[in-house]
C-alpha cells in the first residue's frame, strides 16, 4: 500500500506541475486584488466556506488574503483523508490543510509539500516563537530529514476529560464519584431514577460513547491506560515503553467494563453509535456521563437546555480504582495540524502570512467579539450575542496554541446572552478543572508502523476488546489477544518504539 501511495503522489506532483503552466500561480492575487487560498481543516464536516461567508471576507477586507473550505464527512478523520488523497492524487492540492493519519510523512519524502523551517522565523514569528522548541524537536523528529514540514497543534494544560450531569446526581442525591465503586452507585442511581425529571424513569442512558471504543476513556483511566480518543497509546510500564493495549492495565479495564456493560449501566448501542447519534443522545437529555472535550461542546448543547433547563455539568475526574494509578491522557504535542503544499514560493509566502494572521492574539480578540449575522445581532445600536446560526461554518481561528486561558478569550470572554453563557461557562470551569498527564509516546514517529498497518489502525485490539465486552468472546481471549498482536508485527513496532524512544532522549 505505502508503494502505491508513493506512486500516487509522484504522479500527483507530475499533474500539480503541468496544471501550474495553464493558470495564474497559486497564491497570486485574484480580480478582485485579494489571494485566496483553499484551506482544509477539521471543520471539515460543518457548512462550506465560500468566499461570501462572513470571515473569509472579514480576513479579505482586513488582510487581503483570505480562504475557502469544503463541507465533506469527517468519520473520525477516515473519510476526511480518503477525500484529502483524491485531491492529492488528481494534482490539485488545497493550498493548507490538517494532516491526518500520517500522510505529512510521505508527502515530505515526495516533496509535495512545503519546508517551512526558513520560512517560519520570518513570515510566521509569533507561531515559531509560540511553540515550545522541545515540541519542534519532535517535529523534526517526526519528518524524514530533520527538517519542519508542518506547524503542530500544541496543548497546554489541555485534555479530554470525563463529564457527569451534575443536575442529574443533585436529583439523586449524590456527589461527583471518586472511586470506581462511587461510580457504579451513580450509574446505578441514573438508571433505575428519573435523574432528568422528565418522570419517564425508564430513558435514561447512564454512560454513553460512540463506536469502534472511541470516546469513553473515563472507563480506562482509573486503571492507567494510556488511551486518547479511544486510541491506545504509547507509555512507560514498569519502565519501559509499551503500547498500552497489551498491558495488565488494560486487561483490568475490560474485566471493569464488561461488568458495566452486563448490568446494562452502558449504553447497549455503544457500539455502533455515529458522532451524531450520539451527540443528538447528550443534547437530548438522555445521557448521565460521557467523554469529550468541553472545548468542543460550546456550539452542541446550546440547544441542551430547551429541553432541559437545569442542563448542568460538572468535571469528572479519573476515578480510583485499588491497585492502579489513574490519569486522564494528554499530549502537549497533540498533533500535526497544518501542512502548506509546496507549489510555488508565492504560495507558500502568503500560507504563512494567513496561517500566522488567525493565530495571533489580535485576531483572536477580533473573532472573539463576534460577527453580525453568526453569533451577535444589534438591538437599538448595540451589539448583543445570540446562539451561533449553525447553518453556517463557525469561524476558524487560533488553532496552533490551546489552553483554557486561550479558550476563554475565543469562546467565553465576550458572551452576554443568558443561556449561552450559562452553558459556556460550564464548559470553561470544566476546561481549568480539568487534569491530565502527558504520555512519554507523545514523540513517536508514523513510521514505527511501517510494513503493519493493522498495527497502526488499532484493528486486531477492537476487533477483540469489543467482542469481549459485547460477550461474543471470552475475557480469557484478552491474552490471546495480546499474543497474537505480538506476532503479528507488534513485537518490531516495539523494537522501533523503544529504539526512537532511546534516541530521542540521548
Amino acid at each position: 500500500m505505502k508503494k502505491v501511495m508513493f506512486l500516487l503522489l509522484a504522479s500527483a506532483l507530475c499533474l500539480t506541475a503541468l496544471t501550474a503552466n495553464g493558470k495564474k500561480d497559486a497564491g497570486s492575487a485574484s480580480d478582485d486584488g485579494v489571494v485566496w487560498l483553499e484551506w482544509w481543516n477539521d471543520s471539515y464536516e460543518l457548512p462550506a466556506m465560500e468566499k461570501d461567508h462572513f470571515q473569509a471576507q472579514d480576513l479579505a477586507r482586513t488582510l487581503g488574503i483570505s480562504f475557502t473550505s469544503p463541507q465533506g464527512t469527517w468519520n473520525g478523520g477516515a473519510q476526511y483523508i480518503q477525500d484529502l488523497q483524491l485531491r492529492i492524487v488528481s494534482g490539485d492540492m488545497p493550498d493548507i490543510f490538517l494532516p491526518w493519519n500520517g500522510i505529512e510523512y510521505d508527502l515530505a519524502s515526495q516533496g509535495a509539500i512545503a519546508d517551512l523551517t526558513d520560512y517560519l522565523p520570518k513570515y510566521a514569528p509569533h507561531i515559531w516563537e509560540s511553540v515550545p522548541r522541545d515540541v519542534w524537536d519532535i517535529v523534526r523528529a517526526n519528518s524524514p530529514d530533520g527538517r519542519i514540514y508542518y506547524i503542530p497543534q500544541v496543548w497546554d494544560n489541555m485534555a479530554n476529560m470525563g463529564m457527569i450531569r451534575q443536575d442529574w446526581l443533585d436529583r439523586v442525591g449524590l456527589d461527583v464519584p471518586t472511586t470506581i465503586e462511587e461510580f457504579e452507585t451513580v450509574l446505578r442511581a441514573f438508571k433505575e431514577q428519573d435523574a432528568n425529571g422528565n418522570g419517564d424513569p425508564n430513558d435514561e442512558i447512564p454512560l454513553s460513547g460512540r463506536e469502534a471504543l472511541r470516546w469513553w476513556d473515563h472507563l480506562w483511566a482509573p486503571f492507567g491506560v494510556a488511551l486518547i480518543e479511544g486510541y491506545p497509546e504509547w507509555d512507560m510500564y514498569n519502565g519501559e515503553l509499551t503500547y498500552s493495549a497489551v498491558t495488565p492495565n488494560m486487561k483490568a479495564a475490560v474485566t471493569w467494563i464488561k461488568h458495566l456493560y452486563d448490568e446494562g449501566l452502558i449504553d447497549p448501542e455503544i457500539m455502533v453509535n455515529s458522532k451524531k447519534i450520539w451527540m443528538a443522545k447528550i443534547t437530548a437529555d438522555q445521557v448521565g456521563t460521557f467523554f469529550y472535550n468541553a472545548l468542543w461542546l460550546r456550539d452542541n448543547i446550546t440547544d441542551a437546555r430547551q429541553i432541559n433547563p437545569d442542563f448542568k455539568l460538572s468535571y469528572l475526574p479519573a476515578l480510583k480504582a485499588k491497585g492502579y494509578e489513574g490519569f486522564y491522557s494528554g499530549r502537549s504535542y497533540r498533533r500535526p495540524d497544518i501542512c502548506i503544499a509546496n507549489k510555488s514560493e508565492e504560495q507558500i509566502i502568503n500560507s504563512l502570512k494567513l496561517v500566522e494572521y488567525v493565530n495571533s492574539p489580535e485576531y483572536i480578540e477580533h473573532c472573539a467579539q463576534g460577527f453580525e449575522g453568526y453569533n451577535v445581532k444589534v438591538v437599538d445600536g448595540k451589539r448583543q450575542f445570540t446562539a451561533p446560526d449553525l447553518n453556517r461554518r463557525a469561524p476558524f481561528f487560533g488553532t496552533v496554541m490551546e489552553s483554557p486561558e486561550i479558550v476563554n478569550t475565543k469562546y467565553l470572554k465576550y458572551i452576554d446572552d443568558p443561556t449561552t453563557k450559562y452553558l459556556t461557562d460550564q464548559l470553561g470551569r470544566i476546561l481549568l478543572d480539568s487534569q491530565s498527564r502527558v504520555i512519554a509516546g507523545q514523540i513517536l514517529p508514523v513510521s514505527i508502523y511501517d510494513g503493519y498497518p493493522d498495527i497502526k489502525s488499532h484493528k486486531l485490539y477492537q476487533e477483540y476488546v469489543t467482542q469481549i465486552i459485547l460477550g461474543t468472546k471470552p475475557l480469557s481471549d484478552f491474552d490471546k489477544f495480546t499474543e497474537l498482536w505480538y506476532k503479528q508485527g507488534g513485537r518490531e513496532v516495539t523494537d522501533r518504539a523503544r529504539k526512537f524512544y532511546a534516541d530521542f532522549l540521548k
